[in-house]
């Protein structure tokens, strides 16, 4: 019998990073319960729906309310579950609930500026009750320059690189691009779009079979109309200067 573990998604956001988290967390033996804000299967639909090969028990609660976070609190400590995940740790709310909960905690930061802000969620790390996972080395290696050397072995990193097997064919491109989407809300002061683009401007960028890369942009974002008008002012200029 597999091992268990329970990861929370409290916010609307960051729910693509999950599945990553729980092949890695089946390749050690866990079979993970998750429990994500039912805002997100509500705004982008069940990532999960495409995902057979994982092996995991998901649930979109409504996490609205005291008695909504109460609900989870006492799921987490049913029992159960060795250990918890907080797939976005850098809010005190979030960081404060899961310390109530008395489990051990491995929390993923997306912001490490926002999460050594975050007295909660920081304090958790610097009292040995939590352990940080990254999505990135420069992003673990900026935590660990603000933070006490001891903690160096409490901050690690996980990628965020499965996206699981398509059960559809109908999602299979077959012209002569390649389909590569970014997930996430489009944010230019988070984002390196203006980088993008202009790297993009200078390169044809192709796969090993030749394909064209095309880039598929998933979130909205308070700067999304600014790099649609981006993309389409960068595609007329190159197309002007071809005439």
């Amino acid at each position: 019998m597999k091992r268990k573990c329970a990861i929370f998604q409290f916010e609307g956001v960051h729910e693509e990073v999950i599945p990553s988290l729980v092949h890695s967390l089946n390749s050690l033996d866990f079979s993970p319960d998750v429990y994500v804000s039912a805002r997100c299967v509500n705004a982008r639909g069940d990532i999960f729906e495409q995902m057979d090969a994982l092996d995991c028990h998901v649930e979109y609660p409504v996490i609205e309310g005291r008695p909504a976070w109460n609900d989870l609190k006492e799921k987490a400590q049913s029992g159960e579950y060795e250990f918890i995940v907080i797939s976005t740790f850098q809010v005190e709310s979030v960081a404060k609930w899961a310390m109530e909960t008395g489990l051990p905690i491995y929390g993923l930061v997306h912001n490490a500026k926002i999460f050594l802000s975050c007295k909660d969620a920081s304090e958790a790390l610097t009292s040995g009750r939590a352990k940080i996972l990254c999505l990135s080395p420069h992003v673990a290696s900026f935590i660990n320059q603000r933070l006490p050397l001891k903690h160096v072995d409490d901050v690690a990193v996980v990628q965020s690189v499965y996206w699981g097997e398509c059960k559809s064919t109908a999602a299979v491109r077959n012209d002569d691009a390649r389909l590569v989407s970014i997930p996430g809300g489009v944010d230019f002061r988070t984002r390196g779009y203006n980088d993008l683009i202009t790297y993009l401007k200078e390169n044809s960028p192709k796969t090993a079979d030749g394909k064209i890369l095309r880039f598929g942009i998933l979130g909205g974002g308070v700067d999304r109309q600014k790099l649609e008008r981006l993309v389409e002012d960068t595609e007329k200029a190159r197309m002007d200067s071809h005439r």
